[in-house]
């Protein structure tokens, strides 16, 4: 699935691909750091300013598949980098942090192995809305 959208800028136009993952194995990430790269060599962007690769990790998925490690791991690599990619990682209380027992640090610890920035979101329901009864 993906869609062109044109920006602000006269002539300049976004391209988001999205694609599917099948569970929180976390399989898909080499697939969409390789299609980047596919994208930057086949579009001589030898830079790698033009093609981005943004992540969504669960924090229990990012922290126990090894996939994620090995990817990141491979990001390092002359011939494997797409020279960046951004990991975000939702705190959706599931796995490692919930109501009874709080996140312990290792959950991201990701960020002392590599040069890398990682902010932690947490993804609490919104609150409920009652609905106000007129005078």
């Amino acid at each position: 699935m993906s869609c062109e959208r044109p920006t602000r800028h006269p002539g300049k136009s976004v391209h988001l691909s999205l694609v599917a993952n099948p569970s929180h194995l976390e399989a898909v990430n080499p697939v969409v750091m390789g299609k980047v790269k596919a994208m930057q060599y086949f579009g001589k962007d030898t830079q790698h300013e033009k093609k981005l690769s943004i992540l969504l990790h669960g924090d229990a998925a990012f922290a126990g598949q090894g996939i994620v490690y090995e990817s990141m791991g491979m990001s390092n690599l002359t011939n494997y980098t797409t020279g960046g990619v951004i990991h975000i990682v939702v705190n959706n209380q599931i796995g490692y942090a919930n109501f009874f027992f709080p996140s312990p640090p290792h959950r991201v610890q990701y960020k002392h192995i590599f040069t890398a920035a990682l902010l932690p979101i947490p993804a609490r329901p919104a609150p409920r809305r009652t609905a106000q009864t007129l005078p």
